[in-house]
């Protein structure tokens, strides 16, 4: 249900997100396990990602703890991280089976994501519009990635399932079309990485994958340079710039980002530690404008963050945020990659969907801030814990077969 409700229903992702974490409560309660595991042995065994992403929470608590303005609404979004090792131990419950369920989950939720935005555009409705209960932006970065999980899910069928495979690609298409009418530059920019792990799925001549390669850049360069949408957004690009450096407009939607992007340097370099905190990282840029480091403009839009994931947490939570960060992207990154070289097909796809999820995530956080909203917290958290225990499931299942009396 995840994946169908997750960008169609306000709320719906957060209610599915905390009953998965509240069923792990009483499966905790009445002393289930898992693979012969309880959840304090499964804690312990995946240290390292369970620690990872309670990391952000631990940031914003520390900081909160430090300023003496305790405002439990900044650790909304950092809770679905920090539940993270709970949905993990919930999802290790499920059997390995129900992975088709997952299958046309991915299939159905993308579908219906970019019905909506079509319908959305149809109608008329402008950018702020599009993404209904999140912004557009927000809403088409993970509109794509529902659209590549499908793409990846291609390597869980038979070569003979011809009309599940194309009906995949399709899906997948119109997730990418969706994107290109919500007019969201950033999520074109991750393409290349996402190309990158498909790539290294296909066991194909590495002639074959250059070609392969070659053909996406031509494919992707022409929709961006012919698509009236494409060439105008590019055109806005290049006058931003220009307006930007020359100085005659510093305000421009680029300009005001180049300023945003200054504004949280600074702040950063006030207060390394620890950070602003995102209770006064507004007042903090607003002092920047008085000082004329940064325009006014800019110190309005950049109230709620600075359109850049990194240079948001430097600035609101210092270093000890930096390093949080960094953490929630690459460990469970690590645990994704390292499955790619695996024999398992299944296993290698639902790796690539890990580490096109958690790369894909930083790629978007170049130029947004995505762990503000609840709801990327909770497609972030969700997608890495049920990835990853797909892999345990289906590892421990090829297991226990060759075990197995022929």
């Amino acid at each position: 249900m995840f994946p169908v409700l997750a960008l169609t229903v306000r709320g719906a992702a957060n209610t599915c997100f905390f009953l998965v974490a509240l069923s792990g409560l009483v499966a905790i309660g009445c002393r289930y396990k898992s693979s012969g595991k309880h959840f304090s042995q499964v804690l312990r065994e995946y240290w390292p990602i369970n620690l990872a992403f309670t990391g952000i929470f631990l940031a914003v608590l520390s900081n909160l703890i430090s300023s003496g303005t305790f405002e439990t609404r900044h650790l909304d979004s950092p809770l679905r991280f920090a539940l993270f090792a709970l949905v993990f131990w919930t999802l290790l419950l499920t059997p390995v089976k129900s992975e088709k369920y997952l299958e046309w989950g991915l299939i159905v939720g993308s579908l219906f994501t970019s019905l909506k935005t079509y319908y959305l555009w149809h109608k008329g409705a402008g950018r702020d519009q599009m993404g209904d209960f999140i912004t557009i932006i927000s809403f088409a970065d993970m509109a794509m990635l529902l659209g590549v999980f499908v793409a990846f899910s291609i390597g869980w069928n038979d070569k003979k399932d011809k009309a599940i495979i194309a009906f995949k690609l399709v899906v997948m298409l119109a997730s990418l079309y969706a994107v290109y009418i919500s007019e969201s530059r950033g999520a074109w920019i991750a393409i290349p990485v996402f190309a990158t792990i498909a790539l290294s799925l296909v066991k194909v001549r590495k002639s074959y994958k250059i070609v392969i390669s070659l053909l996406i850049i031509f494919i992707l360069g022409g929709v961006l340079s012919y698509g009236e949408i494409g060439k105008q957004r590019i055109k806005n690009i290049k006058s931003d710039i220009a307006a930007y450096v020359d100085g005659t407009n510093p305000d421009t939607a680029v300009g005001l980002r180049f300023q945003m992007w200054h504004g949280s340097w600074v702040l950063f370099t006030e207060h390394p530690l620890l950070g602003t905190g995102r209770q006064f990282y507004a007042d903090g840029l607003k002092e920047l404008s008085s000082l004329g480091i940064i325009s006014p403009e800019a110190a309005k839009t950049g109230q709620g963050h600075s359109h850049q994931e990194v240079l948001y947490y430097m600035a609101a939570y210092g270093i000890i945020g930096l390093l949080a960060l960094l953490l929630t992207y690459f460990v469970p990154a690590y645990y994704f990659f390292r499955e790619l070289s695996g024999q398992d097909q299944r296993i290698r796809c639902a790796a690539g969907m890990g580490l096109a999820l958690c790369l894909g995530f930083f790629v978007y956080g170049l130029t947004h801030v995505q762990f503000l909203w609840t709801h990327c917290s909770v497609f972030y958290s969700f997608y890495a814990a049920l990835f990853l225990a797909y892999i345990v499931k289906r590892k421990e299942s090829l297991h226990n077969s060759a075990l197995l009396p022929v």
